[in-house]
């Protein structure tokens, strides 16, 4: 997180989200500052399940787990769907973005 001219994308799973370190890492906007720590480009991958069940943020709407990234300070962008034709050139809008 020294690096301002790296971009590190991470995809993380829904049910990963939810641990513990990861968790506290959601309010890292508080913490980074792009320009000087580069940034970081989180793309959760909300399927809704885990290894032992239902996941917490599964159970809620795309505008609530939006509505929680954007109180830790990001900026989200949803790509919702299954069709792989329909959701790889809305994917590549969001990540041009």
């Amino acid at each position: 997180m020294d690096n301002p001219g790296l971009i590190a994308a991470c995809v993380v799973g829904d049910g990963e989200a939810e641990t513990g370190p990861l968790e506290a890492s959601w309010k890292a906007p508080s913490l980074l500052n792009p320009a000087r720590d580069g940034a970081v480009l989180p793309i959760l991958h909300l399927n809704g399940h885990k290894i032992s069940g239902p996941t917490v943020l599964g159970r809620h709407t795309n505008d609530d787990v939006a509505a929680l990234l954007r109180a830790h300070g990001w900026e989200p962008l949803v790509v919702d769907g299954d069709d792989p034709a329909a959701v790889h050139p809305e994917l590549a809008s969001a990540l041009d973005r």
